[in-house]
């Protein structure tokens, strides 16, 4: 159990903690926090690398509405999956193609739902929640696909928008206010720091 944790982790420490956290708030609970169109969403990315994605842009969503931040201010994303895919399927040159033109039409029919809604500290333990499950889910993955170039980009679209996270979580710390919202201002930063960390390591390792 937890082959992907125990891997990317370079300490025993980061191992622990990230067990912990996926104890602490199970996926039920993380599931609970979503609104209908987020569910949809997630039940649609069946790829890991594309459900990646989608758990990271909803955890966003959470600190964006702490920080004031308007969906419109919002930089829309690139499919690196795109890349990923052709890495992997480079003989079926059409059958890509097809699915390059349709992608962005995908992308741009998203609805991710209303702006989420809570408290800092509710805001924030939501956040924790739905990273817990995002590892969990990565985890499931990495025996398998650990050598896939799909799950490769899971980790890149980890590395990358996790180091984006922990800005918005630097500035989110200015506005703490309260203990409750220290302490869950302070597992949503632990959360993320160890995922970051996790995937640096799975980056400059041994596959």
């Amino acid at each position: 159990m937890y082959y992907l944790i125990n891997f990317l982790s370079n300490s025993k420490f980061c191992s622990i903690l990230l067990t912990l956290c996926l104890t602490v708030f199970p996926l039920q609970k993380s599931r609970d926090s979503l609104n209908a169109q987020e569910i949809e969403r997630v039940q649609e990315a069946q790829v890991i690398d594309q459900r990646t994605k989608v758990f990271l842009r909803i955890a966003e969503r959470r600190l964006n509405v702490i920080l004031g931040i308007s969906p419109s201010q919002v930089t829309p994303e690139k499919d690196s999956s795109k890349d990923s895919k052709d890495k992997k399927d480079k003989k079926d040159k059409k059958d890509k193609k097809d699915k390059k033109d349709k992608e962005p039409e995908e992308e741009q029919s998203n609805d991710y739902g209303p702006e989420p809604t809570g408290s800092t500290a509710q805001l924030l333990d939501n956040y924790t929640r739905v990273v817990s499950e995002l590892l969990d889910k990565l985890d499931d993955a990495y025996e398998k696909q650990k050598n896939s170039p799909v799950f490769e980009s899971a980790v890149n679209n980890l590395l990358d928008k996790g180091q984006e996270h922990l800005k918005l979580l630097e500035k989110i710390g200015t506005k703490i206010n309260s203990d409750n919202e220290e302490r869950a201002f302070g597992k949503a930063l632990e959360t993320i720091e160890t995922a970051v960390t996790g995937a640096k390591s799975f980056k400059s390792g041994p596959k």
